[in-house]
């Protein structure tokens, strides 16, 4: 992201769905769309949810749907960014995540500068990630890998 007059988005490696019970719809979406297998998992580490640390502890049923994943999320606990949207906006699209970018740390500054603010961050599986959110889209979240 050298020139940052020219941001483009990466291409879409996700779609995350929040739900109430990932069986249920990972069930229901396998039945009447055909979409899955789910791989399903429980999953918590050390992240930081604006700015302050929690385990985010949590349920993911990943499917692959024509070269981009599915994700359904079931927060376990309160004080995760899943926990708070599920109550705040019930069950609906959650995040988008993008193909890794070169250099997160300067795609996080590039998207502060534009209103975004980080809401969710952390590393998983080697790679760091960033959740931002803008009160100007409200409800879109994108989320960004390195």
């Amino acid at each position: 992201m050298a020139d940052q007059s020219k941001f483009v988005l990466p291409a879409v490696e996700q779609v995350a769905l929040i739900v109430k019970d990932l069986e249920a719809t990972a069930a229901y979406l396998s039945s009447s769309l055909g979409i899955g297998p789910f791989r399903i998992s429980e999953r918590h580490g050390a992240t930081r949810v604006n700015g302050k640390p929690t385990l985010a502890k949590r349920k993911l049923g990943i499917a692959n749907m024509g070269g981009v994943d599915l994700e359904l999320i079931q927060a376990l606990e309160a004080g995760t960014p899943y926990y708070d949207f599920i109550n705040s906006q019930g069950e609906v699209l959650q995040h988008i995540r993008f193909a890794p970018v070169d250099d997160l740390d300067q795609t996080v500054a590039y998207l502060e500068g534009k209103g975004f603010k980080t809401v969710y961050s952390g590393q998983h599986a080697g790679r760091r990630f960033t959740y931002l959110q803008s009160e100007k889209a409200k409800g879109l979240i994108l989320e960004f890998v390195q």
